[in-house]
């Protein structure tokens, strides 16, 4: 298959885990995939978020699935085609069932690795999804913190991963809570391969690898997460 571009990759959809229909963009490797990257967006926005990453993620020979959520928004003047089918917003937590629904769809074409990968909202739901689901083999979070009303929910999490993780953060956000965060992980020895990434110039979410929005931070982050990919995807 030809190398994905953001006009030409392939819309897909499938179940999320309450049958609800979920709308996502496949952007495949052009060559024998390593896996696939399952890539989920942050407050108010869509898998456009991921237009111009994941067309230099496939270069490092993933696939990727840019998922629209039920809770998001239309940013980058792109339609959230998941969220348009609701008549009232959902909260961020109704979101998980369309992120369990990638992950069954990513199974089910039998990947050699499925690895995750959030913004913002989305990322803290991610390490919920690889506590759930061990058989994730990594995870890349950008711009995790505890969005929800529970306490400490989103560290209870993390100390259940046993896959590595990299977190990212602008450096903001990790001196606010971030740093606690990515110290919360647990003791599994595969967790040692953990990855923190915080730059002075780093914005929030996956947004701080997009040039348009960080044209000064994004190759710092870019270093970190394509020497992370290149040693889970082994």
């Amino acid at each position: 298959m030809a190398v994905a571009t953001a006009s030409s990759a392939q819309v897909v959809t499938f179940k999320a885990s309450d049958g609800q229909k979920v709308f996502a963009q496949l952007y495949s490797a052009n060559k024998k995939s390593k896996g696939i990257i399952l890539m989920f967006h942050q407050a108010g926005s869509n898998r456009s978020e991921y237009s111009p990453i994941a067309t230099q993620v496939i270069k490092l020979g993933f696939d990727c699935l840019a998922v629209d959520q039920r809770s998001g928004g239309n940013m980058w003047n792109a339609t959230n085609q998941t969220a348009a089918q609701y008549r009232q917003v959902n909260n961020y937590l109704s979101a998980y069932q369309d992120m369990e629904g990638a992950l069954d769809w990513a199974k089910s074409r039998n990947y050699p690795k499925i690895i995750a990968w959030g913004s913002s909202y989305s990322a803290s739901l991610v390490l919920r999804l690889m506590s759930e689901h061990p058989e994730i083999a990594a995870g890349l979070v950008f711009s995790p913190g505890e969005y929800f009303d529970q306490k400490d929910l989103v560290a209870s999490w993390n100390r259940k991963v046993k896959s590595p993780v990299l977190f990212a953060f602008s450096k903001s956000e990790a001196l606010n809570g971030g740093l606690k965060l990515y110290q919360s992980a647990g003791k599994s020895p595969r967790r040692s391969r953990d990855t923190m990434l915080a730059n002075k110039e780093g914005i929030h979410g996956s947004s701080t690898l997009r040039q348009d929005r960080n044209p000064k931070g994004n190759s710092t982050y870019w270093t970190g997460v394509e020497t992370f990919l290149r040693a889970v995807g082994k």
